[in-house]
């Protein structure tokens, strides 16, 4: 299914669903715990940047996934000395 359900009792939630994709919220908060609770030193950004309804979406899209996710990457862990490794 993509979009938003008939039945809003059955949607995802603020946190989101395991069958949807991340919130962009999530993301955010997510970074933000590891950059200030785990601290590490590495980052391995593996990708899967863009929604998985990938028949719908635009090469424009993917440039602005990429752009959002790398602003959030860096906003989190600004004045840290991570290394990250976009593989």
């Amino acid at each position: 299914m993509n979009g938003r359900p008939s039945d809003p009792s059955n949607g995802a939630g603020i946190w989101g669903d395991y069958n949807c994709d991340l919130p962009y919220h999530v993301l955010e908060h997510m970074l933000d715990f590891v950059s200030k609770e785990i601290k590490p030193e590495l980052l391995f950004w593996t990708g899967d940047n863009v929604a998985h309804d990938v028949w719908l979406t635009t090469n424009e899209e993917v440039i602005n996934y990429t752009t959002n996710i790398t602003a959030a990457i860096k906003k989190a862990f600004a004045g840290s000395n991570i290394t990250i490794f976009p593989i």
